[in-house]
């Protein structure tokens, strides 16, 4: 009897004391602390991280030199929602295309006026989870058994232009952060956690896990460009169609990847992959993949899709 009831109070202890709070699509840009290394800003709800992407995108704050740290898990959008009703998650430090048209035959833009933003501040993940990034402006997508069709990627238009968690990192960083069951659907450079990577910026000990769609994007788990430092940090993902590389489409001159690792799966009629990354002309090393590849009408690589100048530590497919 007392170790059935021993066994009993196990079972409660292990069910939550409340229900998780998903965002709720406002913007909180009110958040405490100083933006000091000593006194960073702190950050423990949904809508104060939007408030940091408003502050970013909305207000031109770049927060160069200051400093932020998350002090919770946090839950974006309730995927149990019907998909009219998700929040759809802008990037901080963003990309705006307005005043656009396509050429119906050529596809080209025409007219386009681009805008963008950075974020060239310091976060923290303090060791925490963000779950739930969501951004998908195409029907029935999430699920665990979806394929899309040309005719449902064709929907995927300029305002999904380069969309992650962070959009512009210029001579910032981000570390100690876990990113679970993400969901990004877009064009241009998409990625789990960040879309660029500029020169003089790092990542550092990132964790993501989640799905990526486009038919013409460049992506990758961790970052669509990297021209900085990326290490210690992982990618469990899922690519479909457009231009593949498992942690890191295009590793630039500049950029340095080291002590990381991808695993997953991905698919493309559309494009390239690589395990790895799609393009490298920086340097690699201690890293490896693990990545099922099926590649149709493009090339196919197992740690790199097309490497060029540049130096490879170690690769491992």
């Amino acid at each position: 009897m007392k170790r059935l009831l021993f066994q009993l109070l196990l079972l409660v202890a292990t069910i939550p004391l409340t229900a998780q709070t998903y965002w709720n699509g406002t913007a909180d840009k009110n958040f405490p602390g100083e933006g000091t290394e000593a006194n960073p800003y702190l950050i423990s709800t949904p809508e104060q991280l939007a408030g940091l992407a408003e502050r970013t995108n909305v207000d031109k704050e770049d927060f160069a030199g200051k400093y932020i740290k998350l002090t919770a898990d946090i839950y974006l959008t309730d995927l149990s929602q019907d998909e009219e009703s998700r929040k759809q998650w802008t990037p901080i430090g963003a990309v705006f295309y307005s005043n656009y048209s396509t050429d119906p035959e050529s596809g080209e833009i025409i007219g386009s006026g681009r805008t963008e933003s950075s974020f060239c501040g310091h976060f923290d993940g303090n060791g925490h989870i963000i779950y739930n990034l969501y951004y998908v402006p195409i029907d029935d997508w999430g699920g665990e058994n979806f394929e899309p069709s040309v005719d449902e990627l064709t929907d995927v238009d300029f305002s999904s232009y380069d969309k992650a968690l962070f959009g512009n990192i210029v001579g910032g960083s981000v570390k100690n952060l876990t990113l679970s069951n993400a969901n990004i659907a877009g064009i241009g450079y998409i990625a789990l956690l960040a879309c660029n990577v500029k020169q003089g910026s790092t990542i550092s000990n990132c964790h993501v896990q989640g799905k990526l769609l486009s038919l013409s994007a460049s992506m990758g788990g961790i970052a669509g460009e990297n021209g900085g430092l990326i290490e210690q940090c992982s990618a469990n993902v899922e690519l479909t169609q457009g231009r593949i590389g498992g942690l890191v489409h295009t590793n630039q001159e500049t950029g340095v990847i080291r002590d990381c690792s991808v695993s997953g799966k991905a698919y493309t009629t559309s494009g390239d992959a690589g395990g790895f990354v799609h393009t490298n002309l920086g340097l690699i090393e201690r890293c490896s993949a693990n990545v099922d590849i099926q590649a149709l009408y493009g090339k196919l690589q197992g740690a790199t899709g097309r490497l060029h100048t540049g130096g490879v530590g170690q690769a491992d497919s």
